[in-house]
């Protein structure tokens, strides 16, 4: 137990083996646990609290020809102000799980790839200009704050899988060719 923000508080912690083998921004990832945890208020007299509840399956694709807008925020049933933050993504008993040479908490697609995290509203915003295919983990906090004291927070780790797309280009119209008989009704024309 330990005090966050004037109420007792309890960490709920899940460690879960092992992480997936393709990923390209930690170290030795298949060897590596999967951790999340959460901060409880205990002292429901003075902090009646719902913890938020984040929106978004983990797993996301992105193309390396676009800017991808994600939407991890969270929801909070109290209505608390709820802030987001990037963390380590972390293995067992919590400790960080050191990156690959290139990546970062704030890189975790390489330097070929722009990631930013709207501290106000949870959205991650992932961007290429051809960057090459990435596996890569984001680990997101989001921090409970009512009026000014903090409450809790709760962690959530997203794998992003950066993939090359083909350029896109806008489906043309074939003409269809008819024979026989036909009749057209309503504005349209047969050829």
């Amino acid at each position: 137990m330990n005090a966050v923000g004037g109420c007792n508080s309890i960490e709920v912690r899940s460690d879960i083996c092992c992480r997936n083998a393709s990923i390209t921004s930690l170290t030795n990832p298949s060897s590596k646990s999967l951790y999340h945890s959460i901060v409880i208020p205990l002292d429901t007299s003075s902090c009646t609290n719902s913890s938020p509840q984040f929106l978004e399956d983990p797993r996301v694709t992105v193309c390396n020809t676009d800017t991808t807008t994600l939407n991890f925020s969270a929801f909070d049933p109290d209505g608390d102000s709820l802030f987001y933050q990037f963390y380590a993504p972390a293995g067992s008993q919590g400790v960080p799980i050191p990156y690959n040479a290139g990546y970062s908490m704030s890189q975790p697609l390489g330097p070929d790839w722009s990631v930013s995290l709207n501290s106000q509203t949870g959205v991650l915003t992932v961007s290429s200009n051809g960057g090459s295919p990435e596996v890569g983990v984001v680990g997101i906090e989001v921090l409970e704050y009512r009026g000014g004291t903090l409450l809790g927070s709760a962690k959530m780790e997203y794998q992003i899988v950066g993939v090359n797309c083909s350029t896109r280009t806008a489906p043309t119209a074939q003409p269809v060719q008819v024979s026989g008989g036909g009749a057209a009704t309503g504005n349209c024309e047969l050829q």
